[in-house]
């Protein structure tokens, strides 16, 4: 199910419908509330009465660990391919920019900044607009390639559960 529904948020645009996006958000959840018992059980099956409380000890602290080094990877991997792609997508035009105008677009391509308020602040500049986008799809970009390491990463689980299980 979490292979699914990061598939499914990695083809979602800019326009994406809500359908789609709710699907996919519905296959990771019932995806979480499936695997987090299961795995949990499963980790702690073998493990005697008495060590119990540390094995789950161990357990939550490298599975915390985890999702820490997930959100990190994932923030590197978004800001590196939208940094990339807006690179790109600005070397294809003659526009020239001050830094405080980058500044304000690398806010927008990494997800931390409202294009309505650089374009409040720059005013409608004819040539600014079509470098929204840009950012824009450039932060869609990032997205995409996060949510298909998402989909790798739950592959590689999910195989790696089949052949502990079969053994």
């Amino acid at each position: 199910m979490f292979v699914v529904g990061f598939i499914i948020l990695a083809l979602i645009d800019l326009q994406g419908r809500f359908m789609f996006l709710l699907l996919a958000l519905a296959l990771l959840g019932i995806g979480l509330a499936v695997m987090g018992p299961a795995t949990t059980t499963a980790a702690l099956s073998k493990v005697p009465d008495d060590k119990k409380g540390i094995a789950s000890g161990v357990f939550y602290g490298l599975a915390f660990l985890a999702f820490s080094l997930g959100v990190a990877i994932s923030t590197v991997l978004l800001s590196s391919v939208a940094s990339l792609r807006f690179k790109h997508l600005l070397n294809l035009t003659n526009i020239h920019l001050n830094p405080s105008q980058l500044n304000s677009l690398k806010l927008i391509y990494t997800g931390t900044h409202n294009p309505n308020i650089f374009l409040s602040q720059y005013g409608h500049v004819a040539k600014l607009v079509p470098l929204v986008n840009d950012a824009k799809l450039a932060f869609m970009s990032g997205f995409h390639a996060v949510m298909l390491f998402c989909a790798f990463v739950s592959l590689i689980g999910f195989i790696v559960a089949l052949v502990v299980n079969n053994q």
